[in-house]
């Protein structure tokens, strides 16, 4: 059997090959040479200023428009057919992440990005210049278009992917990112994105306003200080660094880093007790507490912690017994948070109740060194999982970004090995069994909440 000592020493990750700057905006252009089977990969990453509330909410629409629509003189029918000439699509997303020593500080990014066959490399600079450059929102049918597509996807995640959004409704009075995806992505963002689907669709001067809106942002996002990262392989890899420098040499646009304001984000803690009602004929349970910031040096216990209470109780209880689809508990490092959750779950207060007692069973039981060893396997397999040779170098790159370096993430994956059951216990007494701050979310319906809501002290949502 597999056992710690086959586990590594060492891991290697992806390293830059150099970081340079445009001569005329003096970007950093971060590149990397992997094995891509003759493919290039580019993104263009652009700081996100301070945003007002409106705007905030405006991000997952932005981003959903910014590849899809007209640009310059070109309607977005000519756009999609000037990408797959050169490309395998052009897309837009936002990234905001805590920073590993202080949750409540953050990083917030607008993230462009494509990919093409290295003889395409250059028209590919060209296209993603041009997408950013001469982006406009005037095309209203197509946003209604694209928006009404986002709600149904939306609206289908629910139950597919409902102990997902459960957590993040019972995180978000707990950390800043966690409220924000609430916020954009969540339970609270389906709501926001049915609201404007409705509002686009009866009232001529809604679309118009979301346009003016949208067209605010951008101008803002275009004098942010911005930054791009190149992935190719070997023998293209320095022409493709060349080739950007090129064509951002001539861009119309310049940047203002002067009198920049990084994204900011005020946020006190509020733990959330509350019961969110669709059509579901299950139910999703989440219990979410506060825990430390990824540097700390109890965060790799607690990832081990996650996996040893799954494997160990909760999987039985939730799963075997309660007949649940699937639970487990999870640390989001990042946030500091660790969760609880289940899957498609045909109990309520029982399994909220299963939550606890895992922490119990933990606490006063015998527990077998063969069970942790398990654990600590589980955790490793997660953190050395490969991925593609482009895909690592993204995440190495934006893990990079946000600090989190080698040096770092080697330094945590030994302390994953290190982990002991005095450990696992110690932690679980210090921030679960003790705390005062907890969080619960639930995703249910309603004729269930109305047999309930006697029992359980929550606040009722309909989505």
């Amino acid at each position: 059997k597999v056992e710690l000592h086959d586990i590594p020493k060492e891991v290697n990750y992806p390293q830059p090959e150099t970081t340079s700057a445009s001569t005329a905006a003096h970007w950093p252009i971060t590149r990397y040479t992997q094995g891509t089977n003759g493919l290039s990969y580019q993104q263009l990453v652009i700081d996100l200023p301070t945003l007002s509330e409106e705007q905030l909410n405006l991000l997952p629409i932005y981003t959903l428009c910014l590849g899809e629509l007209g640009a310059g003189d070109k309607d977005y029918l000519a756009m999609q057919t000037w990408q797959a000439r050169v490309t395998g699509g052009v897309g837009a997303s936002y990234s905001i992440s805590c920073k590993k020593e202080d949750p409540n500080q953050l990083n917030a990014r607008i993230i462009l990005g494509s990919r093409a066959l290295n003889h395409n490399h250059e028209a590919m600079s060209e296209l993603i210049q041009f997408t950013l450059e001469q982006a406009k929102f005037t095309e209203g049918s197509r946003i209604k278009e694209l928006i009404a597509q986002k709600r149904t996807a939306m609206e289908q995640r629910i139950t597919g992917n409902g102990h997902a959004l459960a957590m993040s409704a019972a995180s978000s009075g707990l950390a800043p990112t966690a409220k924000i995806h609430h916020e954009l992505n969540g339970l609270n963002g389906i709501i926001k994105t049915k609201q404007l689907a409705d509002a686009i669709t009866n009232d001529p001067t809604a679309l118009e306003s979301l346009q003016s809106a949208l067209e605010t942002l951008h101008a803002q996002l275009l004098k942010a200080p911005r930054r791009l990262c190149v992935i190719s392989d070997p023998e293209y890899s320095e022409t493709a660094e060349q080739e950007i420098i090129q064509q951002w040499q001539s861009h119309s646009e310049a940047t203002d880093s002067g009198s920049f304001k990084a994204f900011e984000f005020p946020f006190s803690r509020n733990p959330q007790r509350s019961v969110w009602l669709t059509n579901t004929q299950v139910n999703f349970c989440a219990k979410s507490y506060p825990c430390v910031p990824y540097n700390h040096p109890d965060s790799p216990v607690l990832s081990v912690l996650a996996s040893y209470l799954r494997n160990g109780y909760l999987h039985r209880t939730i799963r075997e017994q309660g007949g649940a689809y699937g639970g487990g508990a999870g640390y989001a490092n990042v946030a500091g948070l660790f969760r609880f959750y289940s899957y498609r779950d045909p109990r309520f207060i029982e399994t909220l109740n299963d939550f606890d007692h895992s922490i119990q069973w933990l606490l006063n039981q015998p527990q077998e060194p063969q069970a942790l060893e398990q654990a600590i396997l589980s955790v490793i397999s997660t953190v050395d999982k490969p991925g593609s040779p482009a895909g690592e170098a993204r995440e190495s790159y934006h893990l990079g970004l946000n600090g989190i370096d080698d040096t770092f993430r080697r330094n945590f994956r030994a302390k994953i090995v290190d982990v002991t059951l005095d450990d696992l216990q110690r932690v679980a007494q210090q921030y679960l069994a003790n705390a005062t701050e907890v969080s619960i979310a639930v995703v249910s319906q309603s004729s269930t909440w109305d047999a309930l809501k006697g029992q359980i002290d929550l606040s009722a949502t309909t989505v």
